[in-house]
Order: C-alpha cells, then sequence, then structure tokens
C-alpha cells in the first residue's frame, strides 16, 4: 500500500516525465534551404588549413553535371554566433579542436539535436594536425550522413505525394511501385516502355521505366549504354524531325554498385544530348534484375542556363521510393 504522503511526489514525478517527452517530441521544425551545411568551427581554424580541408569535401564538385555545382552550400560560423534560429538548420557540423576526449570516437552523430528532422555531426581533434587526418579519413562519412537523411525525408515526401493512378500502371506494366508525385503527366508507354513527365515553360523532368531479357553475358557498363541508347533512339525524340536522345561525353559517366529497394543495381550517372538538336542535361539511371526481366528506371532533367543538381535530386528521390512486387 502506498502511503498518502507519497501520491503528491509520484503524481509531480509522472507529470514531469510527460513533460519531458512533450518537450522531445514537439521539437521546432528545422528550417534551412535543401543542400546546406552549417559548419560550427573557429574562425582561425575556417581561414586555415582545416577550412580548405572542410571545403574541399563539402563543397567538392557534383558527378554527373555539365558544369561545376557544390555538392552542398556551406555555411560557416563561430561557436558564439550560434543561435536559436541557426539551430533550426537540417545539416550541422562542428568541429572540436583540442578534445583529447573522443581519441576512440572522432565523429559522433546526433538526431534531431534542436529541431526535426536534424542531423548534427560532431568531427573531434586533439590538434589541427589531428583534425586534418579525421577530416581526410571520416570526410566520405560525413557527406554520406547528409545526403541518406536528406534521401530518407524526399522519399518520405514523395511517397505521401504519388499519383495512385501513376503507381497503378506502373505495377500493372512492370510489376511495381514507384511513387511518382502529382504533377508528372503519362506520357507514352507500351510493352517494354513507360515515359512520365513533369514540365514547365522553363524545365522539364522525366522518368522512363525500359525493360528487356536478362542477357547470357555480363551486364557491364558498355551494355548499360549500348541498352540506353538503343531505346532512347527508338522511344525519346527531339524537337526537331528525326532526332533523339543520346548518350553524351561518355567519357564523363560515373557507374556505382548499390542497393535499390533492398537489392543490387548498377547506378549511373551522366549527360544526355540530343541527335540533330540543341538539348542536354544530366540523367541518373538504376539497372537490376527483378524476376526474369533487366529494369532500368532513369530520371533526366532539362533545364537551360539552371542548376540542375536539384532537379536531379528530386528524380533520384523519386526511383528511390521504388517497391518490387514479388
Amino acid at each position: 500500500m502506498i502511503c498518502n504522503y507519497q501520491l503528491p511526489v509520484l503524481f509531480l514525478s509522472f507529470f514531469l516525465f510527460l513533460s519531458c517527452q512533450d518537450i522531445n517530441n514537439n521539437k521546432p521544425s528545422s528550417a534551412s534551404r535543401e543542400g546546406e551545411v552549417l559548419v560550427i568551427v573557429p574562425d582561425a581554424l575556417w581561414e586555415g588549413q582545416v577550412g580548405d580541408s572542410l571545403r574541399q569535401i563539402l563543397a567538392q564538385p557534383v558527378t554527373g553535371l555539365s558544369s561545376y555545382e557544390p555538392l552542398y552550400k556551406v555555411i560557416q560560423i563561430e561557436r558564439s554566433e550560434l543561435g536559436n534560429t541557426l539551430k533550426l538548420y537540417r545539416n550541422v557540423l562542428i568541429i572540436h579542436n583540442n578534445d583529447n576526449g573522443h581519441l576512440d570516437k572522432p565523429l559522433t552523430a546526433q538526431f534531431d539535436k534542436w529541431a526535426k528532422p536534424q542531423i548534427v555531426l560532431n568531427l573531434y581533434g586533439i590538434s589541427n594536425e589531428s583534425l586534418l587526418k579525421n577530416i581526410a579519413k571520416y570526410g566520405k562519412t560525413i557527406t554520406s550522413y547528409y545526403s541518406k537523411e536528406e534521401l530518407k525525408r524526399k522519399t518520405r515526401s514523395y511517397k505521401n505525394l504519388a499519383d495512385k493512378r501513376i503507381q497503378s500502371k506502373l505495377n500493372e506494366l512492370f510489376n511495381l511501385n514507384v511513387a511518382i508525385p502529382k504533377g508528372y503527366k503519362w506520357s507514352f508507354n507500351n510493352d517494354e516502355i513507360a515515359w512520365i513527365r513533369n514540365e514547365t515553360n522553363k524545365t522539364g523532368q522525366s522518368i522512363i521505366i525500359y525493360k528487356q531479357a536478362v542477357p547470357e553475358e555480363e551486364i557491364t557498363p558498355r551494355f548499360i549504354i549500348d541498352s540506353r541508347n538503343a531505346f532512347s533512339k527508338k522511344y525519346i525524340p527531339g524537337s526537331e524531325e528525326g532526332s533523339y536522345m543520346k548518350t553524351a561525353g561518355e567519357e564523363f559517366l560515373v557507374f556505382d554498385q548499390v542497393k535499390l529497394a533492398g537489392i543490387d543495381a548498377i547506378r549511373t550517372k551522366g549527360l544526355w544530348d540530343v541527335a540533330g538538336d540543341y538539348m542536354g542535361g544530366p540523367f541518373i539511371s538504376y539497372t537490376f534484375q527483378h524476376q526474369d526481366q533487366l529494369i532500368t528506371i532513369e530520371g533526366f532533367v532539362y533545364a537551360p542556363g539552371k542548376s540542375k543538381y536539384a532537379y536531379v535530386k528530386q528524380l533520384n528521390a523519386i526511383i528511390n521510393t521504388l517497391e518490387l512486387r514479388p
């Protein structure tokens, strides 16, 4: 039996517990622009080798584009400048110098520290030299953290905005689901290809999905590009009669082995242009085996005079909503 004098204490403890839960669950929404990283580091370090190394990692050129676009736009501040507004950044990197308490774990991650969704990375070093070594060692991990979280946010958003009619048609044609958001229009399909696009007066984003028999030979980058060129020549015309889309600048193509919807896939990033016309832009595609078919899902962008990376990321997120049907 609980004595009466204990009841107020128990109720107070329970109330405080619920209040703490409410506080943790009601953090403000993060509010920075897409593709930005807030770096918290002393000016003296930022203006030296440490800053140079961080910029080389965070603002490195995006692969698969025809001109320079940075992987991230970097905003640097001192720790003393971190106020409530800046705490709303989605991607934060805090540099800790002269810190010997994290020798066994120089890079740590905190999720939703001040806002939701948010990822705060902490990079530690006991000296400038050790910081430089850790930046070189963990640079790819840092950008991977931000990229994966950004992709998760985008795919969740697109799944909530999916056009159910387009999803149903893709399921019928290819036995798979892709969350094509509302605003995209069905352009064309037959037994081996579907083309869905979202066009304005100045830009265009397209998703194409095509299938073919699994080849007896190994699926190589050469096979992927030859297949792409064959399908695009047959089905993706330019604005002039007799013109068609093709792969451009093959020396700039980037191929990676990745996972898509939990299975092995080959990701291709590169450029396209149009034979017989003045058009071009970047594309990203994934090729994988599903049942007895080899399927490629590609997104390509037409945005003359504009930055392309944001459009490519949107298409990549749409493709990554893929769900395969048994």
